[in-house]
């Protein structure tokens, strides 16, 4: 296949590194990728792509449109940043391709687009038509107040809007698979990210005798890095043994907070916050970890590139019992109920910290697995069967769509009675025995 890889290519995006990664293992497969960057502006530093792979800007498009009949698909890959997803906005209605949903939560993707100049009227009914007129009615009240993230988690999270786009959509973990094949008129598959981690392990500094905690990713209250310092503090056994890093991206009232905390708890010389860092120092925080706590709640992300790489750096990982991480097995990492995060925390903490066997069998047992299940060339053999699809069904959609387009010349609205009795017919005569979700296609 012929494949034009839409995907975020700044270098500190997760996504354009699984990107790079899935890439090289199409072209090893006789595939030809050619990756073109999301990004709005044309950026200077990025991931070097593979020989022959592009990337090309997203605006290219634009400037030559017939260039995209070069591709048998296009593909996707979407996350809930607006800037680095601003090309696949602007490519996707007009150029329909299999979409990657890497992001459950899709909100601030979605307002940023509302707010590019974008009609209101228009965007109201994008919410409505999803979820109702009164879910849509309180989306655009409560935006801005401070329960709009929690409300819009459990009510409007917008993963459909884009599913409903898509030629056929990718989940990359059973518990968002639903809301895509609810958006989605074609397949949904459920295939493990890809990922990896260096292959070998840079230098571990000289340590200290302390156990070393890590957590990694954008430092917020989702990733609960304020229940690890309190269950620090409360216990004795963690206060005098560990250590505690935390790395990532944190803006700064946050980092203020954090560090109020950390000092009326007196674990200044514990807990250390470092902001964002380079691969190669990430590399050394991993290699150095003993423990690494991959805690998300709300779990928002289809996966977590952190959670993976933990693995397979072979470190002994604690996580949220939620969302992605549910779909761990049980005896790979170590879960932490969200109704007693606490008390898990505490308990499973003290337990690696004073039994270093413990770590050492989920360690390899975490290296062992998550090397297969997240292998770049697993990733290819588990979803080419759905592109195959995909490819089969564009002609359907390219036909649904020039309908769609007659429909609003005739001022036909979404909710109208003759838009459903089109629908149906369609499937009737064209979409008939077609699955819609499945895991393997």
């Amino acid at each position: 296949m012929r494949i034009a890889w839409v995907t975020p290519y700044q270098k500190s995006s997760a996504i354009a590194r699984f990107s790079r990664l899935v890439a090289e293992a199409f072209d090893s497969r006789g595939h030809s990728i050619t990756l073109i960057a999301s990004d709005r502006l044309q950026l200077t530093e990025n991931h070097p792509p593979p020989a022959g792979t592009g990337p090309l800007h997203w605006s290219f498009f634009e400037l030559y449109p017939a260039a995209v009949d070069a591709y048998d698909l296009v593909v996707y890959n979407i996350g809930d940043h607006y800037e680095r997803n601003f090309g696949s906005l602007r490519l996707i209605d007009r150029y329909p391709g299999v979409c990657i949903i890497h992001d459950v939560y899709l909100v601030d993707l979605f307002l940023g687009w509302a707010g590019s100049g974008v009609q209101r009227n228009v965007a109201h009914s994008v919410v409505s038509s999803l979820y109702g007129e009164n879910v849509a009615n309180q989306f655009w009240n409560r935006v801005g107040q401070p329960d709009f993230f929690e409300w819009s988690v459990a009510e409007a999270p917008m993963t459909e809007w884009i599913a409903r786009k898509a030629l056929a959509a990718v989940a990359h973990a059973p518990f968002y698979k639903r809301r895509l094949t609810d958006g989605c008129a074609g397949p949904v598959s459920v295939v493990a990210l890809a990922y990896d981690a260096p292959k070998t392990l840079p230098v571990v500094r000289d340590k200290t005798g302390s156990v070393r905690i890590l957590t990694v990713g954008t430092v917020n209250k989702t990733n609960r890095v304020e229940s690890v310092i309190r269950t620090i503090a409360a216990s004795p056994t963690l206060r005098d043994r560990c250590e505690y890093d935390i790395v990532g991206q944190i803006e700064t009232p946050y980092k203020i907070a954090l560090q109020a905390q950390i000092e009326d708890l007196k674990l200044n010389r514990t807990v250390r916050l470092h902001g964002y860092i380079d691969d190669f120092e990430l590399g050394n925080r991993f290699a150095e970890s003993d423990i690494v706590c991959s805690l998300r709640l709300p779990a928002l992300e289809g996966a977590s590139a952190s959670c993976i790489e933990a693995m397979l750096y072979g470190k002994a990982v604690l996580v949220m019992d939620t969302g992605f991480y549910s779909s761990i097995p049980s005896d790979i990492v170590l879960k932490v109920r969200p109704t007693d995060e606490i008390e898990d925390l505490r308990q499973s903490l003290e337990m690696l910290v004073l039994n270093a066997g413990k770590r050492q069998i989920l360690s390899g047992r975490a290296k062992d697995w998550a090397e297969l299940e997240y292998a770049p060339d697993a990733y290819v053999q588990r979803i080419e069967p759905l592109l195959e699809a995909a490819v089969g069904e564009r002609p359907l959609f390219e036909a649904l769509s020039q309908i769609s387009l007659v429909l609003q010349t005739l001022r036909v609205q979404s909710e109208d009675l003759i838009v459903r009795q089109i629908g149906s017919e369609f499937q009737k005569l064209f979409c008939s025995g077609k699955p819609r979700g499945q895991d393997g296609l």
